[in-house]
């Protein structure tokens, strides 16, 4: 997962921008799945993802279950968020990410950063913990 940052608006023009900054930085995915939100529905955000070659599967609209992953996700980081208490919302949201990040996985024992990068991140928390991990 990637975090894009807070966005001020969510209108297509400004989604299309957040999408192009990830996909200069990810590459260009084959396919999308988005809600049926209208930024995501606009006749120019298709044209956008036709000239990319990207395929878009919608999940089924008053069904979120239909994009299981993203809902898990969403889910556990509002949970996440509610439990770290008062704060920035930036700083909490890095700290929260830096743990997905660094977290082995149960199925390759490695983390998510470490399979991207070919290389573990630099010192973490975690590693000042338990120096060994």
């Amino acid at each position: 997962a990637e975090y894009m940052g807070l966005m001020n608006t969510t209108t297509t023009k400004a989604t299309i921008k957040a999408l192009r900054k990830l996909f200069s930085t990810h590459g260009i995915p084959d396919t999308l799945v988005s809600d049926n939100g209208p930024q995501f529905t606009a006749k120019n955000f298709e044209e956008f993802l036709a000239d990319l070659g990207i395929r878009h599967a919608l999940s089924a609209p008053a069904h979120p279950a239909t994009n299981g992953q993203a809902e898990i996700m969403v889910k556990l980081t509002k949970s996440t968020l509610k439990k770290m208490g008062p704060g920035e919302w930036q700083e909490k949201i890095d700290k929260l990410l830096l743990a997905q990040h660094v977290t082995p996985l149960t199925t390759t024992h490695r983390s998510p950063a470490e399979l991207l990068m070919g290389r573990k991140l630099g010192r973490t928390i975690l590693d000042r913990v338990h120096p060994n991990y």
